[in-house]
């Protein structure tokens, strides 16, 4: 564990007592290992917690923050207090815990019908190390979204391999001066940890303002402008921004952005990255450690929006020391000034899917937003192709209503083409004409991307397979 805990215990020898040392070796491998952080002296806040993810019921609850006397930039939380208080989110009969103080550890584990573990997750807070064989584990423990059946129609077979068996996922905390604490039988883990383990994997994202605790799916203007009660309680009524940064606060976030990014980024490997802060180089570090707002701001628009300069990476919102606006998302601020705040592979991107946009709508006589089911469609003698713009998946509610279901869901919208095409062939089979021609039986589709922004996988399997004749 960090050194600040002072969990380190000395030995001294005299030199007169060499020919004794095998027994003093033993007598020290005898003594237990077992460590802990009671010692600390800490300080504990009690927070509103409220959620606004409506794919998930959780009560709404006050909830322990927990800070080390004279350190407060750091946040810790109680792992066991917030999986059991956020149930709704997490299905806490899934799994069971154990302890073992002996070693410093604490076991996570989901157990199949047979009682036999299947998958696990270690807290070592002595080593400042979480560790499993697959993080589904976090997926694991969650339970499933009340609204939307994201994997409707889809049986689904996952085949993994590893290279090495016994290798486990290892999330090394210590590697970046983050500390796990255990303290009065509680696992104390930095907040933020937490928030991107257990919450960020599901595209929930708890935000702490200084006052409360507010939970939404993905984050502030992740989908467009976010309601105003929930930017209001989180950005309007807050008190981290009455305080200025400190150099300890911009140190933390930056070593849990590196913690982020070397763990997660999904281009890593692509891009070449060994090492976030190695990547980013000491110039760009030193504008993320500035405790200037303004600073550290851009650096966080150059990096991610110029530097890495890919279409899956953006910022939705900046800081709480950004001005609060109701009316105007961060990302609407942004593009203003393209080329200030935008790399030249996402502004000739937008140029060029703005132009097919255009083109697009001028062909048809209507824009994209007026469209009705039958727009997305246009025949070619025995080829239809088949226009979409991204892939959504609907709610329960949403794909209840059958003349509706298009409107909100992919699949439903290419399921009704089908069986427009369907209908197109039986006139084609009987000979029948529109207009003076006569119908050719549709033998080829194509399905045109051209458009198309993405959105959820499962969407895009359901769209794929109807084309699998």
């Amino acid at each position: 564990m960090l050194a600040s805990k002072n969990k380190k215990f000395g030995m001294l020898l005299s030199l007169m007592t060499i020919a004794t040392m095998p027994i003093v070796t033993l007598s020290a491998s005898c003594q237990t290992k077992a460590k802990n952080d009671n010692a600390l002296n800490m300080n504990v806040t009690k927070a509103s917690f409220k959620n606004f993810n409506k794919e998930y019921t959780i009560k709404d609850v006050d909830l322990s923050l927990y800070t080390i006397k004279d350190e407060e930039e750091m946040v810790y939380v109680d792992l066991d207090e917030f999986l059991k208080n956020l149930e709704g989110l997490f299905d806490n009969k899934s799994f069971s815990s154990r302890i073992d103080e002996k070693n410093n550890k604490k076991f996570y584990e989901i157990k199949n019908d047979k009682n036999e573990v299947v998958n696990r997750l270690v807290i070592d807070w002595e080593n400042n190390k979480i560790t499993t064989p697959s993080t589904n584990f976090f997926f694991e423990i969650q339970k499933e979204q009340q609204l939307t059946d994201n994997s409707q129609f889809l049986e689904t077979n996952y085949e993994s391999k590893k290279d090495n068996e016994k290798s486990e996922v290892v999330f090394d905390l210590g590697k970046y001066k983050m500390d796990i604490l255990y303290k009065d039988k509680k696992i104390l883990l930095p907040f933020n940890v937490f928030n991107t383990l257990f919450m960020s994997y599901s595209f929930n994202n708890i935000y702490w303002n200084g006052k409360s605790l507010t939970n939404l799916e993905a984050g502030i203007d992740a989908h467009g402008n976010t309601e105003k009660e929930i930017k209001a309680r989180i950005k309007k009524d807050q008190e981290i921004k009455n305080k200025p940064q400190t150099k300890k606060e911009r140190e933390i976030n930056f070593n849990h952005l590196a913690f982020a990014m070397d763990n997660f980024y999904g281009l890593k490997y692509h891009k070449e990255i060994k090492s976030f802060e190695e990547w980013i180089g000491p110039d760009y570090k030193q504008k993320l450690l500035s405790i200037d707002p303004k600073v550290f701001h851009q650096a966080y628009i150059d990096i991610f929006h110029k530097k890495l300069n890919e279409l899956h990476t953006r910022i939705n919102t900046l800081s709480y020391y950004d001005e609060y606006d109701e009316k105007e998302t961060t990302r609407e601020k942004l593009i203003k000034e393209k080329e200030k705040n935008f790399g030249k592979f996402f502004n000739d991107f937008n140029k060029n899917k703005a132009e097919l946009v255009k083109n697009f709508e001028a062909k048809f006589g209507k824009k994209i937003d007026e469209f009705g089911p039958n727009d997305y469609i246009r025949y070619h003698g025995n080829t239809a192709i088949v226009t979409t713009l991204g892939f959504e998946d609907g709610t329960k509610d949403e794909i209840a209503k059958e003349n509706e279901a298009w409107k909100h869901d992919t699949y439903f919208l290419m399921r009704h083409l089908m069986k427009q095409i369907e209908e197109r062939n039986k006139k084609a089979k009987n000979k029948e004409k529109e207009g003076n021609k006569e119908l050719k039986e549709i033998k080829n589709i194509v399905l045109d991307l051209s458009l198309n922004g993405g959105g959820s996988v499962n969407s895009m399997v359901r769209v794929f397979r109807l084309y699998d004749w």
